[in-house]
């Protein structure tokens, strides 16, 4: 028995007066191309849909059109447009029954693809294995807030506080230098935690984006006391 696929959540902010067979087929058929839009499980991007009281509005031939605000995992929403229309052309409204009704939902040209997929929580994973004298490995989306692990090849007494201090210099140099030219700085940094023979640092990177990412892990590559064989970048 195959496992059932993750759909929307609905949610209103009024007494529900929907049909249940309405809202059934409407979530499970924005479920699906939703995600056929994002070219990936809309679950991974939104959370849900929340339905205000304004109402269904219908046009001709039978179609149907609501706003919505599609809610993501942080909480927020944008507010878009679903469609619907039936085979036969027939106007159709939520609370009427369609069990047995041809009935296509489906998202208006509003629907943000791009803005919505900055949000999702797919684990994509990049290797970059040029740049540095080590594999660096990037997962998630990566924006403002990351983990950064170091992976060592060797324990020794002292490994990290190497790692620490390291890191600490970089991210208080990048600081200094964009106090003098006006550039974007690192919000925070805090260690995190020794797993094994791995370092994990927490940053908020603020807007220095690649850049900042690649000016910490390139002062970890230029320390020639630390082994390194692997730096993991993670999304939090």
């Amino acid at each position: 028995m195959g496992r059932k696929k993750k759909e929307l959540k609905l949610d209103f902010t009024f007494v529900d007066d929907f049909h249940p067979s309405f809202t059934s087929k409407m979530i499970t058929q924005l479920t699906e191309s939703g995600s056929t839009l994002l070219d990936e499980p809309i679950t991974n991007c939104l959370w849900g849909i929340l339905i205000e009281e304004d109402g269904a509005k219908l046009a001709t031939d039978g179609l149907g059109y609501m706003k919505v605000s599609a809610v993501d995992w942080r909480s927020f929403s944008r507010d878009v447009t679903i469609k619907w229309s039936s085979s036969d052309k027939k106007n159709i409204l939520p609370a009427d029954n369609v069990e047995d009704i041809d009935i296509t939902f489906s998202w208006c040209e509003d629907f943000p693809v791009n803005a919505i997929k900055m949000q999702s929580k797919k684990k994509t994973v990049v290797v970059d294995s040029f740049t540095f004298p080590f594999e660096v490995e990037y997962s998630g989306n990566i924006e403002s807030d990351i983990y950064l692990e170091v992976s060592l090849s060797t324990e020794n007494e002292g490994d990290k506080q190497l790692v620490v201090d390291t890191l600490k210099s970089a991210y208080e140099n990048w600081n200094l230098e964009s106090e003098k030219s006006g550039d974007h700085y690192m919000n925070f940094m805090r260690y995190i935690k020794k797993f094994r023979n791995k370092y994990i640092t927490y940053f908020d990177l603020g807007s220095t984006g690649k850049a900042g990412i690649h000016y910490l892990i390139n002062s970890l590559a230029k320390n020639d006391k630390l082994e390194i064989s692997k730096i993991f970048v993670k999304q939090t």
